[in-house]
């Protein structure tokens, strides 16, 4: 099994599969593709490869899918905002967001690229909304896909380092990927519940 998994990320194909994953997950954030790029990072490590090469692919694809996703948004805004409001909920939940990002935009994208799905949330609550210019929310996002793409790539690379194998590194650096995403959820939730009161 390890030996498969060593063969589909040290293929030349990874980086195609990486982009399409971090594109994608703006919409489908089940997606695997913090999993791959630790996994991808780990085996670079291990195999004496740089991983400044990941790090810069991750953070231009998901700067390019929060963009993409942004446009198509504002594009969209109209329906959306007229099916949020048959809901009480999810409208409110829609105007604290819309309120959060008005208030501290660069913190709240930042903070909601290490939730589960909040990079999905905020970008399209961003690009719908009128007072969110394209280019500050691109600065935002390119700080955020930074910071990302930084600490995937860090805890693959800081793994693979202490525990020198590929497969036990690629899973306790998943399990912290997946543990700090549930810090960051709980701690976004919290500051949100506090901005709505």
């Amino acid at each position: 099994m390890e030996t498969v998994i060593a063969s589909l990320v040290t293929s030349p194909w990874l980086y195609l599969v990486l982009v399409l994953l971090i594109l994608s997950d703006v919409y489908v954030p089940v997606l695997p593709s913090g999993t791959t790029l630790v996994l991808a990072t780990v085996y670079a490590v291990t195999s004496g490869e740089t991983v400044v090469p990941l790090l810069v692919t991750a953070a231009a694809a998901s700067t390019l899918g929060d963009l993409l996703a942004f446009r198509l948004a504002r594009s969209g805004a109209t329906r959306v905002d007229r099916l949020l409001a048959r809901s009480g909920r999810l409208s409110g939940a829609d105007h604290r967001l819309r309120a959060m990002l008005r208030r501290s935009g660069a913190r709240t994208v930042l903070v909601a690229r290490f939730v589960p799905a909040g990079r999905c949330l905020v970008v399209n609550t961003g690009g719908r909304e009128p007072g969110i210019r394209f280019g500050d929310f691109a600065r935002w996002s390119a700080t955020a896909a930074v910071c990302w793409a930084a600490y995937t790539v860090g805890i693959g690379f800081l793994n693979a380092v202490v525990f020198h194998t590929g497969w036990l590194a690629g899973a306790v650096s998943v399990v912290c990927l997946l543990a700090l995403g549930a810090w960051f959820a709980r701690t976004g939730t919290a500051e949100a519940v506090r901005a709505s009161r």
